[in-house]
């Protein structure tokens, strides 16, 4: 259903990744987009510079479990997440926290997955995406969804406001 790939999923049993409450930050984000005006065009980017400045701990959570600590403590807040050149399976190295575009490696790049998903299949976003005449050099890719803008219908929605079905 999706057009960008996903987040390789070796090693996401343990680490951070298990401890994410996803479906509070689905509702944080679908309660932050409901915020913006209908039927304007926003950068993804600005998106995740917003929540970088307001809200960096919307993903993962500021405060780590000491379970996760002790079992990932050489991998850090990014440990279940890497890139890598396509292909080159054999490199598994996580995104570092030291990274300064580790927000947007990895936040970012949720963000960007998550538009086109429970957004996009309710009628509640647009998306707009970078036409690519061949595959990017890094998977997960990056920046192939600049733009996306919010519906009435999240609006309305998010405030129980959507008429009963026909």
């Amino acid at each position: 259903m999706t057009r960008l790939d996903q987040f390789d999923g070796w090693g996401s049993a343990c680490g951070v990744l298990p401890t994410i409450p996803f479906p509070s930050v689905r509702r944080r984000l679908l309660q932050l987009l409901a915020e913006c005006p209908s039927g304007i065009w926003f950068s993804t980017a600005s998106l995740v510079e917003h929540l970088q400045r307001h809200d960096p701990w919307f993903l993962i959570p500021k405060e780590i479990p000491i379970s996760v600590r002790k079992t990932t403590s050489s991998e850090g807040r990014y440990g279940n997440f890497i890139e890598r050149k396509r292909g080159d399976w054999g490199n598994r190295n996580p995104i570092s926290d030291k990274d300064p575009e580790g927000f947007a490696k990895v936040e970012g790049r949720y963000l960007e997955r998550f538009l086109e998903g429970i957004p996009l299949v309710l009628g509640y976003t647009e998306v707009a995406y970078v036409k690519r005449k061949t595959e990017t050099p890094i998977e997960p890719s990056r920046g192939l969804l600049p733009a996306f803008r919010i519906t009435d219908r999240l609006r309305r929605a998010m405030h129980k406001r959507l008429p009963p079905p026909k």
